[in-house]
């Protein structure tokens, strides 16, 4: 039972490779607040689903950053976090999707799965008032995902009498396993350059 344990903990911590496609958000006025829309491409391949269907939560973990350029260096205004998880019931064969929000989305097959998670995110970022409206901006999206958190470590290594330094070093490993992805995904994206000036009269119903 250990060594399937370990096995399964291994191969979710090399699994998350998904060739994501993040689209290059678009900047507009919703409203009175600055606000973003993007959409992410193929987060689940083949590999991330066989990750899920093991018994493994996958979070998925979106940051988007508002940055005003400088001269020399840019200066983070703001940032905001979109969270989802996705996990598997293997016995009642349903995948359930929650928000960071609160809501929660069930789905008995990967396609409709999908499809919802690769919708358009709309994101309001910050009152417009609150920004300076000459000085250029560019919002910057980051996403990453991961199958395996600190809590979820503890219980497995309670459940296979994990107290060794061996295993302890295991932990270790795929902790940073799970924290590095490939260098191969592009896993975020800036927008164009914009003056907040240059926003009015736009909005987004």
């Amino acid at each position: 039972m250990r060594k399937g344990l370990l096995i399964a903990l291994f191969w979710a911590s090399i699994a998350l490779a998904s060739p994501l496609v993040i689209s290059k958000p678009t900047v507009f006025l919703k409203d009175t607040f600055l606000a973003t829309s993007f959409k992410i491409q193929h987060l689940l391949g083949q590999q991330e689903t066989k990750t899920i269907q093991s018994g493994f939560t996958v979070t998925i973990k979106i940051d988007v950053e508002l940055w005003k350029k400088g001269r020399l260096f840019h200066d983070l205004e703001t940032t905001r976090q979109i969270t989802k998880e996705i996990s598997y019931d293997i016995w009642e064969k349903i995948y359930t999707l929650r928000f960071d929000k609160g809501d929660i989305l069930k789905f008995d097959n990967l396609t409709d799965l999908k499809e919802t998670l690769s919708q358009e995110d709309i994101v309001l970022i910050r009152p417009l008032k609150e920004l300076e409206g000459k000085k250029v901006y560019f919002v910057q999206i980051r996403v990453d995902m991961e199958s395996i958190n600190k809590k979820e470590m503890e219980e497995i290594a309670k459940r296979i009498n994990g107290d060794s330094p061996a295993f302890i070093n295991l932990q270790k490993i795929f902790a940073v396993l799970v924290r590095h992805r490939s260098k191969d995904i592009k896993s975020y994206i800036q927008s164009d350059n914009f003056k907040p000036d240059t926003l009015k009269g736009i909005s987004n119903d």
